[in-house]
């Protein structure tokens, strides 16, 4: 814990893996990964990423990411559906959605960049 500020230590976020991420909104604030897991069951997420706020406890927003565009929208099908006593919202994301939502840079691109214009 940061002391002088009186924030919790944050575990090292991991940047998307995948182009296909659903924002859940309405989490309870005690869900883990393995609750988001089981709340999806088929299909399953490659990725889960719980959101905390700046005091490091959890806000109540996730995002998930999936393999395919195919298993994101029949994950949609969730919409709406229970985890423990709250309904849980679902929208479509983005990864440069879910780098703001961690804190990290915006403009991700998966497997690298091309390069810029070079110029003389």
């Amino acid at each position: 814990m940061d002391t002088a500020a009186g924030r919790a230590m944050r575990p090292p976020v991991r940047p998307p893996k995948s182009q296909h991420v659903l924002r859940m909104r309405g989490l309870p604030y005690s869900a883990t990964d393995e609750d988001v897991f089981a709340f999806f069951e088929i299909p399953q997420p490659s990725g889960v990423h719980l959101i905390k706020d700046d005091l490091g406890r959890p806000s109540g927003e996730g995002f998930v990411e999936f393999e395919c565009e195919v298993d994101a929208i029949a994950a949609m099908a969730k919409h709406r559906h229970h985890m423990a006593h709250r309904y849980i919202e679902l929208f479509r994301s983005s990864p440069d959605e879910l780098m703001r939502a961690l804190g990290l840079a915006t403009n991700w691109q998966q497997g690298g960049g091309g390069g810029g214009a070079g110029g003389n």
